[in-house]
């Protein structure tokens, strides 16, 4: 499931899931975003940040358990704290298996 909104989302990292695999075929979770929503080069999610995104980030949405994957970088990866998703990110469920 692909999630699509066009308005600032306040969200947060999912602890523990630095050794979650991503489904075959895909080599890394920011590989797997891409191959969901046909987007590359993209920058990090954070709205308040302006470096490149290196990986996908486990997040969930405030209001919403549901575990989802959007390009952050490393630092934004490492967030204790809620942040603010920018503005028509697209979110990648993360799959059950």
């Amino acid at each position: 499931m692909i999630k699509r909104v066009f308005n600032l989302e306040r969200v947060e990292n999912i602890p523990h899931t630095g050794d979650d695999d991503p489904p075959p075929p895909y080599a890394a979770w920011l590989k797997y975003w891409e191959g969901k929503t046909y987007q590359y080069d993209r920058y990090c999610s954070n709205f308040f940040c302006l470096k490149k995104a290196t990986l996908g980030g486990h997040i969930k949405v405030e209001g919403d358990d549901t575990p989802y994957i959007i390009p952050l970088c490393d630092s934004c990866n490492k967030l204790k704290k809620p942040f603010y998703k920018r503005k028509g990110v697209v979110c990648v469920t993360v799959p059950s298996y």
